[in-house]
């Protein structure tokens, strides 16, 4: 993006240089942020999921029992519906 002078402001304001270096920062800034954000609700998304199938799979039980193929049909319904 090219630098532009403004033209008829006071003489402080015809290099925004500076401005646009401050802009880019706080977009910068932000947009970590929200990746940031993003990574710890999906962290708890997975985790509050694989507490759910974990309870579903015990059944109770202390121990799960194994080779039903849960996590197979959960991954096919799950990605049908939102993918």
């Amino acid at each position: 993006m090219k630098e532009e002078q403004v033209t008829g402001a006071p003489e402080q304001m015809q290099d925004i240089g500076g401005l646009l270096a401050n802009l880019r920062e706080v977009i910068r800034s932000a947009r970590q942020q929200a990746l940031r954000a993003v990574d710890v609700v999906q962290v708890s998304a997975c985790w509050t999921m694989g507490r759910h199938i974990v309870e579903f799979e015990q059944g109770g039980a202390s121990r799960a029992a194994y080779g039903k193929r849960l996590l197979a049909d959960l991954a096919a319904s799950l990605s049908a519906e939102l993918n």
